[in-house]
């Protein structure tokens, strides 16, 4: 009874996403995050990628072009997840919160998805990429925003409670989601000095801010939180955003 009460709000909700919400509001930035990878694989032939947290899948493996010879190495901390990854060219056990076991110079792009937010020190993490990354390489990484509303509950909450009611209201996250989360500095202007104190200049970053859809699962919630997106949106208020799409460029070339 309860569940398929849930799924009637869930219903509801995605009719007034689709039919009365602006569509560049609602637009995951999923896609625009293969995007910006798929035109980076393509910049020029030969190049080498480290896909951060690549567990059991990348997401950005069937984009390469095939003339361009490509080349992925998957990082993950979860050596069984990382044995299902047959996306990649090469796969490796390793710790992203430590030195990344990789010389200078040794990639041209480093890239994550949905990992960011799960460093202790993001710093020390950018400027251990900066290392790896060859002179011009791309720093592209997208993550959710400290400040939202949803990040900020599931950081005060404790872990366990926090997991407990994602799976309860979005059991289909229960697969992806639920890793300690520590936010730091995940929001626009830390991330830009971050970045720039580590030797990169900022491509862009992008700022998505619809995050009422973690409310979905109750109407009246959810409408609550899509006129707070609404308002953060129409005033631009950059350190709000709900999830980063993150450009970057060693300098040096």
């Amino acid at each position: 009874m309860l569940a398929e009460f849930f799924n009637w709000n869930r219903r509801v909700c995605e009719w007034i996403e689709e039919h009365v919400l602006p569509v560049g509001f609602t637009r995951s930035f999923n896609r625009a995050y293969e995007a910006v990878m798929e035109d980076a694989m393509a910049e020029r032939p030969d190049q080498s990628v480290l896909d951060i947290g690549g567990g059991k899948k990348c997401f950005v493996a069937g984009l390469r072009k095939p003339e361009c010879n490509t080349r992925i190495v998957a990082l993950d901390v979860d050596e069984d997840e990382l044995r299902l990854n047959e996306d990649v060219d090469a796969r490796l056990v390793g710790d992203a919160t430590r030195a990344l076991p990789f010389g200078r110079n040794s990639f041209d792009i480093v890239t994550s998805r949905s990992l960011l937010e799960h460093l202790a020190d993001t710093g020390a993490f950018i400027r251990d990429a900066e290392r790896v990354l060859k002179p011009g390489g791309r720093f592209i990484h997208l993550c959710p925003g400290k400040f939202a509303p949803f990040a900020m509950f599931n950081h005060m909450l404790p872990d366990a409670v926090a997991r407990r009611l994602l799976y309860a209201f979005h059991p289909n996250f229960e697969a992806e989601c639920g890793f300690k989360a520590f936010y730091d500095g995940t929001y626009p202007s830390a991330m830009a000095r971050k970045l720039e104190s580590s030797g990169f200049e900022i491509v862009e970053i992008r700022r998505r801010y619809y995050q009422s859809i973690y409310y979905n699962f109750f109407v009246p919630l959810y409408l609550v939180f899509v006129l707070y997106d609404l308002a953060v949106y129409a005033l631009g208020i950059r350190d709000l955003a709900a999830q980063l799409l993150i450009i970057a460029r060693k300098k040096g070339a």
